[in-house]
């Protein structure tokens, strides 16, 4: 949401997120067997939605991405 991090979705079903200053992997996490299809952090930040080729939706806490909150 303010431009400090990315998030990537992969074909692996990862959902990578980086800090944007250096290219650094901030955390990984396997969030869809079936491969995921894309991420969206909330407007504050502090939510990362991710979609999988499944269907499935998968709402984030960003400070700690492997704890799904739905």
């Amino acid at each position: 949401a303010d431009g400090r991090e990315l998030a990537i979705a992969s074909a692996s079903g990862e959902i990578c997120i980086f800090e944007t200053v250096h290219g650094r992997l901030v955390s990984k996490v396997d969030a869809h067997p079936g491969g995921a299809l894309g991420v969206a952090f909330a407007p504050r930040g502090d939510r990362l939605a991710s979609v999988g080729q499944d269907g499935s939706l998968c709402i984030h806490n960003s400070s700690e991405p492997g704890r799904e909150l739905i």
